[in-house]
């Protein structure tokens, strides 16, 4: 749950850790309606995952996955996504079924994360921006132009436009795809500094 507002001074939160899971991601429409993946806490990273769905704080379905979900998203159909380090994963009326990921750049494939807006799915890592196309992950068009040594560390989506935060060597800047194309980046809007998540307020 969201912890309240504090306007001056600090606010005490009582926590209480899982024990048996180690929650790796949430998706889902606010804090009232949520799904979470969950590992077992402690043990090997190739166990498999559960997902839960969360309704009003409590735990309405459960699902076992048998893949090491690292990554979620929800998709406005109800469709859950999970990602792992090779490949995403579907599931939808019950059944998993898998997709591989191929980076387009030179190098070792790195993903960061799964998600979207609308019926959009996309998948990004280092040197790679991809997007299912109904039948497999396809770099997206048009094309982002990442190098090698670039990681695309976060995504926001909302609608057909995308924000994506771009690294590479102790730097990173925001790139920006309107619908139609992507938005130049400027000197003055490269940021140094180690970044690591992205967020979008009211298209800000």
């Amino acid at each position: 749950r969201e912890a309240q507002l504090v306007q001056r001074g600090v606010l005490p939160l009582a926590v209480a850790p899982a024990q048996k899971l180690v929650f790796r991601a949430a998706s889902g429409r606010g804090a009232d309606d949520f799904y979470l993946i969950g590992r077992t806490a402690g043990a090997r990273e190739q166990t498999p995952s559960v997902i839960l769905h969360v309704v009003d704080g409590e735990v309405a379905t459960s699902h076992e996955v048998d893949e090491p979900l690292n990554d979620l998203h929800v998709g406005r159909d109800g469709t859950m996504w999970g990602l792992t380090t090779t490949h995403a994963v579907r599931v939808a009326g019950g059944r998993a079924q898998s997709y591989p990921l191929q980076r387009p750049t030179r190098g070792r494939p790195w993903w960061h994360g799964i998600g979207g807006g609308g019926d959009r799915v996309l998948v990004w890592g280092t040197g790679a921006l991809l997007e299912f196309d109904g039948s497999q992950f396809v770099p997206f068009e048009p094309d982002a132009m990442l190098d090698d040594t670039e990681s695309v560390v976060a995504l926001q989506a909302q609608g057909l436009r995308l924000w994506m935060l771009v690294c590479g060597d102790r730097v990173g800047a925001v790139a920006r795809f309107d619908s139609v194309q992507w938005q130049p980046i400027t000197e003055n809007q490269v940021i140094d500094a180690h970044l690591t998540d992205l967020d979008v307020w009211r298209g800000i």
